[in-house]
């Protein structure tokens, strides 16, 4: 009995903290976000690269036919 009174305790602590704790997780799921697109941005344009010197290189048109 005594440790529900203890949690029944604790719960408003816990209210107090959490919007605090969505306010700071907001940002960070947002640079998080943001990081990824960045990641898989600089990884489209190494494969558009890496395209652009197959088909400049050793790969003729006329052998890709």
């Amino acid at each position: 009995m005594t440790a529900f009174l203890s949690l029944l305790n604790f719960l408003p602590t816990l209210r107090s903290i959490w919007p605090l704790q969505s306010i700071w997780l907001l940002p960070v799921f947002g640079l998080l976000q943001l990081l990824c697109l960045l990641v898989f941005a600089l990884l489209v344009s190494m494969l558009e690269k890496n395209q652009r010197q197959i088909n400049t290189g050793r790969i003729s048109p006329a052998q890709g036919q």
